[in-house]
This record gives structure tokens, C-alpha cells and sequence, in this order.
């Protein structure tokens, strides 16, 4: 059987993300550079053939399971391992019988989806739930000649339960003795969790400090694009004994702290909060801090204070017992010392192993567009609940700042520039927005961009500047292109020097100030204004009908907005790179450097 990968394999795209081989194609017949593709190994593992393919552009529109082939079908090569050396599938450890079982099933799950129905049922049964594939979906796979395993066919079983009897005595900290049993390798849920597309959340608690009924539970999110189907198992459990709402317990000891306010000051249950761990491993402090409230709301990164700063408690090993910060020889790297310290409310580590993840998956992480001159860049949807769900044990949520856009755009000193008889290359630099994932793209080296290239700028008319981004995705790189556009205007006519024949006005070589309207309507068509010259005020030289050049000894003189007011266009002569030229360059006059 020919046809026995589909679309979503994504074993075979997790191994096609080393295809960045070089494969000579950049698109297939239906890609573009506003639409590219998502390459892959289209792979027949009874026949051991491969064909590099195109996943997001399909054959025939009707399928969404059709692809475009890109090159031609070709045995694989295995090695002594098993390996194939073009596609690197791996014939003997990965074995087909589970991928093919995958494949269909991810391909079902998506074709259902495609039809309007659910291709899984999830029931509750006392404190069970049950993950299996549906009625309608078992139908449609054997309309379809997909031959399901027999252990996918049953479901995966998921428990919470409680460790004791259910009733624990009050101890002043929290509590939390509830237990997830999970399916093993059984049911269709393993192969939609590993793949992204049911999230399990860690076992939430509530009221499980002081005496009374606490709660324990765990969300199960089915989830494509969209939250597809959402259920929560819980159990309920017991605190007994009398105890105080700062949790101090009978000893009252240092480190045991009020419980965990479920909102800070602008939290509420419309407008949750993402409370998560600050600490000072200088000072060995912790805080709780809302990455999605700010306080200062011109400033993303203003996080609100919830509680702290508190010092930390620290075990035999230099470890907190309230944050879980590690302060031992090694400063903490692998139980919430450094590398979960955030950068921008984001850890890097966490962030790169979603990135990663999500490469491996099949999906490119970083959406790159164009809009009015400026390069957006923003983060693939999926990238959030997977950041989330692997850093809720560690105490971190992606903060607010991270849902929007970075912008990048290209500034330039001016708008126009005068034609000086070579390539004109205005200097520039590239601006980014504060907000996004720019930064942290960049600082991993997963967005990087190119030195500024140039065009049409060898001649007066329209030119362009423009820099490349570039961006791991799967199957290779993304390229996006940023331009600006800049006018190179015709050369300014200089004057012969000394100016001949010209009506021309010598102010006094000693002359430190131009007053008010000291020569407002002279009749002349140069004015020569000495070094010793230091400003020129408001209408100096207003209204002169027939100005046609002001000369500038002097770079450094300061020159008021309105000196020229109603003179029309002029040229101003100063030492190039002065403050008269930049006045020039403001005002909007010609320029002509000064002669020697």
C-alpha cells in the first residue's frame, strides 16, 4: 500500500527537519514567497521509497490529505544502522507498524476535524476519564482502509486519586496528595499529547492550606487551532484540625508563608493572573509577581507585586523550600536557580525547548509579515499553551508581552539625499518595537538579520534600502525582506565661486549677532556672513525677494527657524557636517559645501 503516510506524519517530519539537506527547490508549483511551503519526507516504508513533498500546498483541493510531490520517488539508501542517508529514516529502531499506526491516526483526527466532527470522545467515570476514538471516526477509518491497531482501538484511561485515606492533618503548609495514573502507550491519547494536541495541566490545588475541603484537579484540553474539547477531573479531600488564615501553623517558623493570593491587585475571576516566581539569587529572596498586570501601563515589564520579597528557606541541599530556588555550588541551574531566572518575564531555556519542539513537530514557531513598510514578527499560536503547560511545575506563564507583535522597521537620517555622482548608501538602522519576541529570537540566534543592501541608488530618482531576516523553520529557513525607499535628488547647481556678477551684501568681518529684521527686504542676491558671526535671529533676512545664496564662514552659527522667512528657495554654502548645514538640511534649503 502505496499511500501510507499522510499529510501529518510527523515522525518523519520530526527526521525531515535535518532535511534542510539541500533539496534545490525553494517552492513548489503552488508556493510563493507570500505563500511558502512546509517541505517534508513523504515516505513508503513497505516499499522503501521517499519523495521529497509539499504539506501545506495540496494537489487536489478537495483532499486536504493530497500533497505536491516535489521530486521524484527514490529508493532510500539505509546504512549499516538502518538509516537512510537522503530522508534518515531509521528502518529498523522507528519500524513501521507504529509510525503507520500514527499517521493514520493523526491524519483521521484532522480529517474528522475537516468533516465537522470529533474524531475522540472523552467521558468521565467517578473520578476516571476515559480518552477514545469515536463512533463516527471508527466508521470513517474503515471507509478510508485504515487499518487501526487493536491498542489503539481501546481507550486511555486517566485517574486522579489521593494518596492516604482522603483526611490530612493541618501542618501550616499546603498540602497535596493527589495522583495522576496515567494510560501507558494504550488509547489514542499518548500519540495527540506527544504530538501537541492534548494538553494534560499539572494537578491544581485549591484551599489546601488551612482546615476544611480542598480540591485537587487536572484539565484535559483536545486542541487543533482551537480548543476542540475541554474536561477537568477532581477530587475532593480533607484538612483537619484548627489553624489560622496566615498558615503559620504551631511553630510559626521563618519560612512558612501566608498561602498564594489566587489574583494581584488587578486580577479577578473575568481577568486571570499569572503568578509566578521572582528571585534574587544575590540577596536569596523570592517574590510573587502577575506577568499579565502591569503596574506601569507605558511598561510591559512592570510586573505587579503580589507578595515578597521574602527570604528563602533553604534545605540541605541549598535549596528553597517555598520557591524551589537552588543556591548550591552549581548556582542553581537545575531545580529554579539561574536558568529559570527571567528575561523579560520569559525563561530562555524553557522558551528554546518549545522552539525546538514545535521544529520537530512539523511547524515553523516564528510568523514572519510585511504590513506598511515594517516586518511583523510574532510567535506561531501553538507555541503559547505548549510554554505554558511545560512551565507551570516550574512556576512560569508567558507574560502579555510576549501575544503581540515585535516590528521592525528601517531609519534612515532623511528622506532625500543630492546626487553626488556615485551610489548613494544612506546610513540607517534597523528599529524594533519593545514588546514581542524580537529579543529573544535574536538573542538565540533564531531571527537574524543581514547587512543593509542597496538599489537604484546610482542616479537621481527613487531608491531602495532593504535587509533581510532570516528564521529557522522546518525543512530550512524563512527569508523576509524589509525595504525602505529614499529620493536621490538632481545634483544642486553650485555657484562659480567667487560668484560673479551678483548683487552681493558683505556684513562686517567682526559682526558677532544679526538682530531682528536687521536685514529684512535687502536687495541683494548673495549675502556673505563671517565666521565671527555666532547667531542669526527671527526675519533677519525675511523677505528679500531676490535672495538666491547665503554664505557661512562660520559652521557653528546658530541660526533661528525664521531668519529666512518669505526669501523663497535658497542655497546655503557652510562647512559640511556644521550646524549650518544640519539648519539647511532641516529647514528643507539646498546645501553646497563651503569652497576653500
Amino acid at each position: 500500500m502505496k499511500r501510507l503516510l499522510s499529510l501529518l506524519l510527523y515522525l518523519m517530519l520530526v527526521l525531515a527537519a535535518s532535511a534542510a539537506l539541500a533539496v534545490p527547490i525553494e517552492y513548489c508549483k503552488y508556493g510563493s514567497e507570500d505563500s511558502p511551503c512546509s517541505f517534508g519526507w513523504w515516505i513508503d516504508t513497505q516499499a522503501m521509497t521517499h519523495t521529497y513533498a509539499c504539506f501545506n500546498h495540496v494537489e487536489d483541493k478537495e483532499d486536504v490529505n493530497s500533497h505536491v510531490i516535489v521530486t521524484p520517488e527514490a529508493a532510500c539508501t539505509p546504512d549499516e544502522g538502518g538509516v537512510c542517508s537522503v530522508c534518515h529514516w531509521d528502518y529498523i529502531t522507528e519500524g513501521p507498524e507504529y509510525s503507520e499506526a500514527e499517521a493514520y491516526l493523526l491524519e483521521l483526527f484532522f480529517y474528522m476535524m475537516e468533516t465537522g466532527e470529533s474524531a475522540i470522545d472523552m467521558g468521565y467515570e467517578g473520578n476516571s476519564l476515559s480518552v477514545s476514538l469515536s463512533e463516527a471516526a471508527l466508521t470513517e477509518a474503515d471507509a478510508l482502509g485504515f487499518p487501526l491497531p487493536e491498542y489503539l482501538l481501546v481507550p486511555s484511561e486517566y485517574a486522579l486519586s489521593l494518596e492516604g485515606s482522603g483526611s490530612y492533618p493541618y501542618t501550616g503548609e499546603a498540602i497535596e496528595p493527589a495522583v495522576l495514573t496515567q494510560p501507558g502507550e494504550y488509547g489514542p491519547a499518548p500519540i495527540l499529547h506527544n504530538n501537541g494536541f492534548l494538553f494534560i495541566s499539572d494537578i491544581a490545588y485549591e484551599n489546601n492550606v488551612n482546615p476544611g475541603t480542598a480540591t485537587a484537579s487536572v484539565t484535559f484540553d483536545l486542541a487543533a487551532d482551537e480548543i476542540i474539547m475541554s474536561k477537568t477531573l477532581s477530587v475532593t479531600f480533607t484538612i483537619t484540625g484548627e489553624g489560622g488564615s496566615t498558615g503559620g501553623g504551631e511553630s510559626g517558623g521563618e519560612g512558612e508563608t501566608e498561602p498564594e493570593p489566587e489574583y494581584c491587585k488587578y486580577g479577578s475571576e473575568s481577568s486571570p493572573c499569572n503568578i509566578v516566581w521572582s528571585r534574587d539569587k544575590d540577596e536569596k529572596t523570592h517574590s510573587r509577581v502577575c506577568t499579565n498586570h502591569v503596574e506601569d501601563k507605558e511598561d510591559m515589564y512592570s510586573y505587579v507585586l503580589v507578595s515578597g520579597p521574602d527570604a528563602c528557606t533553604l534545605d540541605e541541599n541549598d535549596e528553597c523550600t517555598v520557591c524551589g530556588g537552588s543556591y548550591g555550588e552549581s548556582g542553581g541551574g537545575e531545580s529554579g536557580g539561574e536558568e529559570e531566572e527571567l528575561i523579560g518575564g520569559v525563561s530562555y531555556d524553557l522558551f528554546y525547548e518549545v522552539y525546538n519542539y514545535l521544529l520537530e513537530c512539523g511547524y515553523d514557531p516564528i510568523v514572519m509579515t510585511i504590513e506598511d513598510g515594517k516586518l511583523l514578527v510574532s510567535l506561531n499560536e501553538r507555541f503559547y499553551p505548549h510554554y505554558d503547560e511545560r512551565g507551570a511545575s516550574r512556576g512560569l506563564a508567558m507574560p502579555e508581552s510576549m501575544y503581540v507583535e515585535t516590528e521592525y522597521s528601517i531609519v534612515m537620517e532623511s528622506a532625500s539625499y543630492p546626487y553626488d555622482g556615485e551610489a548613494v548608501e544612506p546610513a540607517a538602522y534597523i528599529d524594533r518595537s519593545e514588546y514581542g519576541p524580537g529579543e529573544m529570537l535574536e538573542a538565540g540566534s533564531a531571527l537574524t538579520i543581514g547587512g543593509f543592501q542597496y538599489a537604484n541608488n546610482n542616479a537621481p530618482g527613487t531608491a531602495q534600502i532593504s535587509a533581510d531576516f532570516k528564521a529557522a523553520s522546518f525543512g530550512g529557513y524563512t527569508t523576509k525582506t524589509l525595504s525602505a525607499s529614499f529620493t536621490i535628488t538632481e545634483p544642486i547647481p553650485v555657484p562659480e565661486w567667487p560668484l560673479p556678477n551678483a548683487k552681493t551684501l558683505f556684513l562686517p568681518a567682526e559682526l558677532t549677532e544679526v538682530a531682528y529684521e536687521a536685514f529684512a527686504g535687502v536687495d541683494a542676491e548673495v549675502i556673505v556672513v563671517p565666521a565671527s558671526c555666532e547667531t542669526v535671529a527671527y526675519d533677519a533676512f525675511a523677505h528679500c525677494p531676490n535672495l538666491q545664496s547665503v554664505i557661512f564662514y562660520g559652521g557653528d552659527t546658530e541660526v533661528n527657524y525664521a531668519a529666512f522667512d518669505g526669501c523663497g528657495m535658497i542655497t546655503i554654502f557652510a562647512p559640511e557636517n556644521s550646524a549650518v548645514h544640519q539648519y539647511a538640511l532641516d529647514m528643507g534649503y539646498q546645501y553646497a559645501p563651503l569652497s576653500e
